[in-house]
């Protein structure tokens, strides 16, 4: 009983220790993103990251480059959405149409 009690317990603390681990990329990225946005006169409409393969270099994107596909509204009105990842220079990728 003890030992199934042990191990229920740890898999609840590593259930909660991912989902913790989740919640604050989300919030850490959304905070970098919406920062970037803001100091180039841009309104954050919304993000997501990006999907595997998706965009151009997708399929020569590594684990550990993060790409999101952001999209933002400027002081015009004009929107714009694109595949941005962090390593390219996101001011040249911005631009309205």
């Amino acid at each position: 009983m003890q030992e199934g009690l042990k191990l229920l317990l740890f898999g609840i603390g590593m259930a909660l220790a991912a989902y913790l681990m989740l919640a604050w990329g989300k919030a850490y990225w959304k905070k970098r993103i919406t920062q970037w946005a803001r100091s180039r006169g841009f309104w954050l409409i919304e993000y997501r990251g990006a999907r595997a393969f998706e965009g151009p270099g997708g399929v020569l994107r590594s684990e550990n480059q993060t790409a999101f596909r952001v999209k933002v509204r400027d002081r015009s009105g004009k929107t714009s959405a694109r595949l941005a990842g962090l390593r390219e220079k996101l001011e040249s990728i911005f631009c309205t149409r």
